[in-house]
């Protein structure tokens, strides 16, 4: 599929994934075409922030990078799982009408234990807990795990083993991004 017939949010991130990955991040960023700011850290609770820019198409990606903590941070999403003792990085997509959050833990020491500490937080937040439609490919580098869905809003659960290698959890229109993929599933 053209990059221009992709819905402006898998084109961010597939500009991303086409570089070079044996480059470090910001190399990556700029091969790619994109933009990054950093933002002063915090002095409060320790949080890095940074905006990522794609100037051709005009997305933007704001990165908040939480350090690895015992109890929930104060300004630590509400309505987003927390993992205790694990760093998460939030970032919130804007591109075209879309927007998009992904909560990413980044290599996780027990993957098992922190998709089954994801989905208990999940469900205790009031969201609805649904195993993936399919299979996972063999050998794909990004599996589904786990759907949530409260009221019209969907949360796709996937774990990684390419980098980056961790756990994610994706606040998105799965329609929009995957025509066809939640089928009739329901509650």
């Amino acid at each position: 599929m053209p990059d221009d017939d992709l819905p402006p949010l898998r084109r961010f991130a597939q500009r991303v994934a086409e570089t070079d990955a044996s480059l470090d991040p910001e190399e990556r960023l700029e091969q790619a075409g994109m933009e990054l700011v950093e933002h002063p850290v915090s002095p409060i609770d320790q949080v890095e922030r940074y905006t990522i820019v794609d100037p051709r198409a005009g997305d933007a990606a704001s990165l908040v990078e939480f350090p690895a903590r015992f109890a929930r941070p104060e300004g630590y999403p509400a309505d987003w799982p927390f993992l205790s003792d694990h760093e998460a990085t939030l970032t919130t997509l804007e591109a075209a009408e879309d927007v998009a959050r992904i909560l990413f833990w980044s290599e996780p020491p027990d993957l098992e234990a922190a998709v089954a500490a994801v989905s208990a937080e999940m469900v205790a937040l009031g969201w609805h807990e649904h195993a993936p439609r399919a299979a996972p490919e063999a050998g794909a580098p990004v599996r589904h795990v786990k759907w949530f869905h409260r009221a019209d809003r969907w949360r796709l659960l996937t774990e990684s083993d390419a980098e980056p290698v961790g756990l994610a959890l994706t606040d998105v229109d799965p329609e929009r991004m995957w025509p066809g993929v939640l089928g009739r599933q329901s509650d």
